[in-house]
Formats: structure tokens, C-alpha cells, sequence
């Protein structure tokens, strides 16, 4: 039991470990399923969530989750204006 509500307490690790295997996991469902354009579709969800991540994590300042995230701010403006905004 102490294993387990160590394992629940870190709960922000489950994520760092498991994405890869999320990720393939979808992309071999999305292959078997004889979708196309698949790097597309992972690169716009990938830039949705670390768009995501980082404006929460920076209370929506978008010049320092832009700085987080490597990018200029006229490009995280750019990737929010494009359609796919992520919930802050």
C-alpha cells in the first residue's frame, strides 16, 4: 500500500514517463486505421499542449511562456491565432 500512495502522490511523473508510449500507442492506432498526414496531426497536438502547459504554468503571460517554451512571442501569438487555441 505505501508503494501505491507513493506512486499516487507523484502523480506529475506519470506523465513524463508514459507520453512516448501514449504516443506511439495512438500513432499505430492511427496507422492500422490507414489515416494519413499522422506527423501532422502529433505535431498540432504536441504544440496544443505545451502551448497549454505553459500559459497555466505562467498565469497566460505569453512573452515568458514563449520564453519557456523557446519560441518568439510573435510565434506562440501566431500558433494561438491559428485555430487551435488551448485552454489556459
Amino acid at each position: 500500500v505505501a508503494d501505491l500512495d507513493g506512486a499516487l502522490a507523484d502523480d506529475a511523473a506519470v506523465p513524463a514517463r508514459d507520453w512516448e508510449h501514449g504516443l506511439i500507442a495512438w500513432a499505430r492506432d492511427k496507422l492500422a486505421h490507414g489515416e494519413e498526414n499522422i506527423h501532422a496531426q502529433a505535431r498540432d497536438r504536441l504544440d496544443r499542449a505545451l502551448l497549454q502547459a505553459a500559459l497555466a504554468h505562467t498565469g497566460g503571460r505569453r512573452t515568458e511562456a514563449a520564453t519557456r517554451l523557446g519560441l518568439g512571442r510573435n510565434t506562440l501569438t501566431r500558433k494561438l491565432g491559428s485555430g487551435r487555441k488551448p485552454r489556459r
